[in-house]
């Protein structure tokens, strides 16, 4: 008997294992159950044939005698030690306790039929050790509990099948019958039966279990595969002969017919192979997990001969998932190294076939657990393609793949290194952080070969080839924002310090801005930038506002002073002004500098005020000629001693130049407080116009500054204009205007109404409404008596 596979080697097995010699005459075997150790044998003469196996073969043990009938039906219930027998119509339940073997325990008539539900749902009250058995008579079906050595005849739920059932199938909470003239499955939990489809011949009625939830149904060449609710769930088994005898054993289905026997796939039914049927089979039956087949006369073993012809059988008919199957299957039951190398090349195959495909997740899932060697994986894919042209739906593969592959146990270094080019070229950056100094370094020189100098400089750095990264960055300069990632990769204090003193020193404006955004504080920066003196005071004054800063700024500018350079002298003191304008502390450190460099004049502007101090320093700022500084001076303390403006103002008139003029005009202009300006009214040159004058007075007025009062308005007015004017107080004159005067102010027309015109001691007559300030002639600009 050989495999109609194609094959040398056949792929299926018969082996004898028993000739029954000691049948009667026309005599023939019609069943069979039992162990792998331990059969029984039904025969047409209503006998049980016990065959155990001797050592490394089959004999029979005994032989026992139920009735004159065929036996039908062999049910063993290992579990419980009871043989449970059709013989003829009638149930025989036998002991198979070894105290009384084969002795009959009860009978039950009328019954065709009997199935063993090999999957029961259990229910609260059940036995676990309990035998869920189903039993037909002619037209009902009978769900029975096998327990405590008994059978309970009294069914629990009875099936009417309102006709002949020729066979039946109980598994879980279905049974699937079929009747003279068709199939139907019945629901135990709703009590429901769903008529599924007619039978032709009442003779080819068959039903078989595939695994617990479906069941093989067959008919005239086609047989259906359905559910528990009658819903065909694969395409249907054609066959091409009368089927005999049919059984599943995972995951694929025997069909034992008159010429041969066939196997078929359960998952795609379709025929795997088919062997010759030349011993006369009548009976194929799986025990424990094992095929036997029977002729009359005698029983075979059927099994696989060869697992690695039937893997390269279904890999040479492209089945390859199939194959892995029958792989993962076989190492279940015996785990060899040989078969681990095999499904590792069959994950291989399936995942180059699903990258093919664009089965991206099927591949990720093949080539991690097929262990696939990376480097072949990335041969697929050329990486200066993928950058020109990305695809997103492969960079997102590859992502995931290599990314885990990289930590695989079965990857060496030198393949992890040429994972990590590989992803660089491509510019799949994942876990940049975990980069070792290799991989940038590496990473900058694909960069340089492609033209990118900027970043191959970056990675250099950070590969800890710094002089080599800074030289390029001398003639490229980097982005801030290259800078700023360079630096969150030094974890080196030395290497940080390196890099940041040269971007200072060449790239000012990055470093400081690199230290703003930075988490150190104000301090620590200034610390860093203090040997920087191009930068260092422009950013300790851009931060003057913080008074830690100021100290140091006012330390710096104190240390910048040239004793014997004047202008040097008063910008320091115009800094100086600017901490006593503000009240902001001047340190020690600071006065101490100061004495240690002669700062006399210095010292005594930043000492404590007093009546005697004040005038002392401002003599000190007048002799050295540096009005600024004693103005600024007076400024700061005119206000609790009026007397430094009469002081400086005195300096002014004192002055032979040119200049003092205009020195006079500047000051009279910065005078606030009204009171000195009516004191030195008396003290303003001759030659100084009466208009300048009056601008300073204006200011006044126009500004409202302190309490301008119309007693010193008028004491102004009476003391430098009237008076100039010859215009004596309280002395009455007439006033004489013509019909068409106009007012001085506006040019308008005047309109002699009373309250719409003003007469000034100025001399002019204008409109009321054009006197916009009090005591002050809108014509001549000049103070006047109001």
């Amino acid at each position: 008997m050989s495999s109609q596979t194609g094959n040398d080697e056949p792929e299926l097995n018969i082996r004898s294992i028993l000739k029954c010699t000691k049948l009667d005459t026309g005599e023939f075997i019609t069943c069979i159950s039992g162990t792998t150790t331990n059969l029984f044998i039904g025969t047409s003469s209503g006998n049980i044939l016990n065959v155990k196996k001797m050592q490394s073969q089959f004999e029979i043990a005994g032989v026992s005698h139920v009735g004159n009938d065929p036996i039908n039906q062999i049910v063993h219930l290992s579990a419980l030690e009871i043989l449970l027998v059709i013989c003829g119509n009638i149930l025989f339940e036998l002991n198979l306790d070894p105290a009384s073997y084969f002795q009959l325990i009860s009978t039950q008539r009328n019954i065709t039929n009997i199935s063993l539900n090999a999957f029961p749902t259990l229910d609260d009250n059940d036995d676990p050790f309990c035998a869920h058995i189903a039993l037909s008579t002619a037209k009902t079906i009978n769900l029975c509990r096998k327990t405590n050595g008994k059978l309970n005849n009294k069914s629990y739920l009875k099936i009417n099948c309102n006709d002949v059932v020729k066979h039946m199938v109980y598994s879980g909470r279905s049974v699937c019958f079929a009747t003279s003239n068709s199939y139907f499955i019945h629901d135990i939990v709703t009590n429901q039966t769903i008529p599924l489809f007619p039978i032709d011949d009442p003779n080819l009625a068959r039903i078989c279990l595939i695994d617990s939830q479906e069941f093989l149904l067959f008919s005239s060449g086609l047989a259906m595969i359905v559910n528990t609710e009658g819903i065909s769930t694969r395409p249907p088994l054609v066959f091409h002969e009368n089927v005999e005898s049919v059984c599943y054993k995972s995951p694929n289905i025997y069909l034992l017919g008159e010429k041969q026997i066939t196997i078929y796939s359960k998952d795609d039914v379709q025929m795997d192979q088919s062997i010759e049927n030349t011993n006369e089979l009548q009976i194929i039956e799986v025990v424990e997990g094992k095929l036997f087949v029977c002729s009359n006369t005698e029983v075979f073993s059927l099994a696989q001969s060869s697992f690695m012809n039937r893997v390269n059988r279904l890999i040479a008919q492209g089945f390859l998932e199939k194959a892995l199957e029958e792989c993962e299957a076989e190492y279940q039951k015996a785990p060899q190294d040989s078969i681990i190398e095999v499904v590792k090349s069959l994950q291989k195959e399936l995942a180059l076939q699903m990258i093919d495909e664009a089965n991206w997740n099927n591949a990720y899932e093949y080539l991690i657990s097929g262990c696939v060697n990376p480097l072949e994986v990335i041969k697929l894919f050329d990486a200066e393609e993928l950058l020109k042209e990305p695809n997103v739906e492969v960079v997102e593969f590859l992502k995931q793949y290599l990314s885990s592959v990289h930590r695989m146990s079965y990857v060496d270094q030198d393949t992890r290194k040429q994972i990590d080019i590989y992803r660089m070229k491509c510019g799949i950056f994942i876990d940049v952080s975990k980069w070792t100094a290799e991989n940038h370094l590496n990473m900058a020189q694909i960069l340089k070969d492609r033209g990118d100098l900027e970043m191959s400089a970056h990675h250099l750095i950070v590969g800890g080839q710094i002089e080599d990264g800074l030289k390029i960055w001398e003639n490229v300069q980097p982005s801030f924002e290259i800078i700023k990632d360079t630096f969150s990769f030094l974890s080196d204090e030395s290497q940080t310090n390196q890099v940041l003193h040269w971007i200072l020193n060449n790239l000012p404006d990055h470093g400081i801005r690199y230290l703003d955004e930075s988490n150190l504080s104000l301090l620590e920066r200034a610390d860093i930038l203090q040997d920087f003196k191009n930068i260092y005071k422009d950013w300790l004054i851009k931060h003057s506002n913080n008074s830690e800063i100021r100290a140091k700024l006012l330390l710096i500018s104190c240390e910048e002073v040239e004793t014997d350079n004047f202008e040097s002298r008063k910008k320091f003191r115009s800094t100086l002004f600017h901490f006593l304008e503000n009240k902001f502390k001047i340190d020690a450190e600071v006065k101490e500098r100061m004495k240690r460099k002669n700062l006399t004049t210095e010292n005594q502007i930043i000492e404590m005020p007093s009546s005697k101090t004040v005038c002392k320093t401002l003599l000190l700022l007048l002799e050295e000629n540096d009005c600024d500084s004693a103005e600024k001076y007076v400024d700061l303390y005119a206000d609790e001693w009026p007397n430094l403006m009469e002081t400086l103002f005195s300096h002014y008139k004192s002055i032979s130049s040119a200049s003092y003029r205009m020195c006079v005009i500047k000051y009279l202009n910065r005078i606030k407080n009204p009171a000195v300006i009516m004191r030195l009214m008396d003290e303003v040159p001759d030659d100084l116009l009466m208009l300048e004058i009056s601008n300073s007075l204006k200011n006044v007025v126009a500004h409202k500054i302190d309490d301008l009062s119309e007693t010193y308005l008028t004491k102004a007015a009476q003391h430098n204009f009237i008076q100039s004017k010859n215009i004596e107080k309280n002395t009455k004159t007439s006033i004489t205007i013509s019909e068409n005067a106009r007012c001085g102010a506006c040019n308008g027309e005047l309109e002699l109404n009373q309250g719409t015109i003003s007469y000034l001691p100025s001399g002019h007559v204008v409109h009321t409404n054009c006197i916009r300030y009090p005591g002050l002639c809108p014509v001549t600009n000049l103070v006047y008596n109001a």
